[in-house]
Formats: structure tokens, sequence, C-alpha cells
């Protein structure tokens, strides 16, 4: 079956990045990266070849144009400094990036099938499917977000991820949703400065809405985005919040280890194959965790009650309340 990402909305983390991709000039490309002429229906468009993407876009931004391939190799190398890829890369990723949304739909009916009605319902963002990631262009900033949110996901298509829980897959692509540009170019990430997850995690938070540990880890995206705009920016949020909590040192979090041994076998049959272990083991107790939960279970805690605690704790704090 084919795996659905839905991204609902995503936002650069900071304001400067508008001027620092006007400041790039088309000298700015590294001579690896090679330019052909594409054409989607009548539109004339372009393509840009990497060493790891080959990027198809109806988009005449030239400033980014000049910046996209500098900011999806560098993405995939923060990608693979996170989740080393194993077996490596053996092939280039491919992003279709068109100019507006009336593009954008006309593909997703030709490339998604029946999946496509689906599609269709995101009202701004894009999403990826066996490897390709699809975006259309709204504003610089938004459009780059959602094309480095998504190219999460495409990395871990592309690098056979296949048992990655909902809760920690979208966490992981908000994760790489906000950056700065350096001066030669390159995506700096800055998780922590993500400016539209933390006011939405704030108004969570302020409200008591977050989702209850064991929900959170057992929906995905599409159940998020069926119950409406406010739960959908609560479980982003949230899972943002949760990314970062986890990947704290251990001073701060005393699960971090165990999240670093889960990222070490993301996605792999042995993360399947422990959490079915953890299933198994409770298959006497009145309720049995889902997948995605048996595998929290065994990397994390079993202690849920006690993991909600601490991350309330620290989501109250990164919401500066």
């Amino acid at each position: 079956m084919r795996s659905l990402r839905m991204v609902y909305r995503h936002v650069a983390a900071v304001a400067t990045l508008g001027l620092a991709l006007a400041g790039c000039q088309s000298g700015a490309l590294t001579p690896q990266v090679q330019r052909g002429l594409w054409t989607f229906r009548s539109s004339q468009g372009t393509t840009l070849t990497t060493p790891k993407y080959q990027i198809f876009t109806t988009c005449r931004d030239s400033a980014l144009l000049d910046a996209l391939p500098r900011i999806l190799e560098g993405a995939a190398k923060a990608y693979a400094q996170l989740v080393p890829a194993n077996p490596p890369l053996d092939r280039r990723m491919q992003t279709y990036l068109f100019a507006n949304r009336a593009q954008w739909e006309a593909f997703t009916r030709d490339f998604a099938g029946a999946r496509a009605p689906t599609y269709l319902m995101i009202r701004s963002g894009g999403y990826e499917e066996d490897g390709v990631a699809v975006a259309y262009y709204t504003r610089r900033a938004d459009t780059l977000s959602v094309v480095t949110h998504e190219g999460f996901h495409q990395y871990l298509s592309a690098t056979q991820r296949r048992h990655v829980p909902a809760w920690l897959n979208e966490g992981l692509a908000c994760y790489f949703e906000s950056f700065e540009m350096d001066g030669d170019g390159w995506p700096v990430f800055k998780p922590r400065d993500n400016r539209l997850r933390l006011p939405h995690l704030r108004d969570a938070v302020q409200a008591g809405r977050l989702y209850p540990l064991p929900e959170l880890l057992s929906i995905d995206a599409g159940h998020a985005v069926s119950s409406g705009e406010e739960r959908t920016r609560t479980y982003y949020a949230q899972l943002w919040a949760l990314t970062l909590f986890l990947l704290e040192p251990d001073r701060v979090n005393p699960d971090a280890a165990g999240f670093r041994r889960m990222l070490a076998e993301l996605g792999t049959e042995q993360m399947r194959l422990r959490g079915q272990g953890v299933q198994l083991a409770a298959a006497a107790a009145d309720r049995v965790p889902p997948p995605e939960e048996a595998v929290f279970r065994y990397y994390i805690t079993h202690d849920l009650d006690g993991f909600s605690r601490r991350f309330e704790a620290y989501a109250r704090k990164l919401a500066g309340l």
C-alpha cells in the first residue's frame, strides 16, 4: 500500500529568509546543478538536477530557483545527520514544485489516481507518496518550509525506512521546517524557532487542548485534519514540541538515550518487531497498545503518565508560559 503523508500548513521560522533569498544570484549555484527545460501541459518549466535530487518546477521566481538546489541538498545532509542513510541513497529523489494550486491539482489528479480526492483536501501544503514530494508555491518562506518538511518524508521513503510511526514521522518532519540561510546560501536549521508551531502550541497549552499521549501516539495526520483546523494545529505543534523534548540531552529528558536508540533503528524491520513484542507481552492485559504506542513503550518508557507530566511541563516552558 502506498503511504499517505498529509501536511496542513508549514511556515519558515525566520523573517529574514525572504531577504536572504532575494540576495541569491544565479552564480550561487554550484557546478553540480544542471538546468534543463520541462513542460507541464502548456506551461514551460525547469528541471534542476543535483547529486541527490531531480526537481521539476513551473515556478519562475529566479531567486527561489537559485536557492532551491542548495536548500534541498543541505536538508538531505541534515536528515542524514539525524537518521543516517542505511542503505545509502541509490537514486535521485524527485520533487515537483508547481507555480500555482491549479497546476498542482491537475498533476495530483494524474499522479495520485484514486487517492487524488484525499490529497486535494489539503488546503495549503503538500504531500509525499512513494518517495515523490509534490508542493505548490504560495510565498517563498512558506513554500520552502513545505518542501523541507515533505523532503524528510521523502528521505525516509528513499532510504527504505518503512515502519515509522506517524507521530514520529510527522514530528521529525516538523523539526526540519525552520531554517535560515548562511552567507553561502546553505540552510541552517533552527528547530526551536518554528514561528508557526510555537503560537499554536501556546494556544493549545493555555486552553488545555493538548492530546492525551496515548491518543497522540495512535492517530495520524489524516485523522487530525478530519477533526478540524484547531485540532490539526495542535497535532502538528504538539508533535514538534514532543520531538524537541525527546532530542534534549539526558539531564533534561531522562528518556533521551532510549530515543537515540530509536532513531538508530528508525523504520527498520527490527523496530517493527520490537513493537510487536510489546504487544504480545500485553496480550494477557486488559489493553493491548496499538503498534505506534508499542514502539514508544519499548524505546522510551512504559510510564506514559510520568512521561506526560514531564512533557507537559516542558511544553509550557517552550511556549513561554
